[in-house]
């Protein structure tokens, strides 16, 4: 009976040996894993911080271009408004120009009549 108990007694310290070099390997691939991982995120840090520095200078890129937009919205504005004075007179320079020919043009009827009377006495 001491025997039997000696054999289970190795028994089981030979499954817990083995026990504890399954659990050294498992260790092993664990702290393999952990480095793995540790690289990864040391990775995306950096990566992140890229990230941050690019959406900085975007922001800042895109300020400028607010500001170079106000600019253009306000020289478009006055030239805008510079167009409609110029249409305004350019139409009212038209209308005498209209204006002008229809004098003439009386004018030009009125010595033809005066040369006809003249010529006819």
């Amino acid at each position: 009976m001491l025997q039997q108990a000696a054999e289970k007694v190795s028994e089981s310290v030979s499954g817990l040996r083995e026990s504890v070099a399954d659990l050294r390997d498992s260790v092993g691939v664990l702290t393999e894993d952990v480095r793995v991982l540790a690289r990864i995120v040391s990775e995306l840090s950096g990566s992140v911080s890229e990230i941050s520095a690019v959406q900085r200078q975007t922001l800042t890129q895109m300020e400028a271009d607010r500001e170079v937009m106000a600019e253009i919205t306000a020289v478009q504005r006055q030239t805008f408004g510079q167009m409609e004075a110029d249409r305004e007179e350019m139409r009212d320079a038209i209308n005498n120009l209209i204006a002008a020919n229809e004098v003439t043009r009386d004018l030009a009827q009125n010595v033809a009549k005066l040369a006809i009377s003249t010529s006819q006495r």
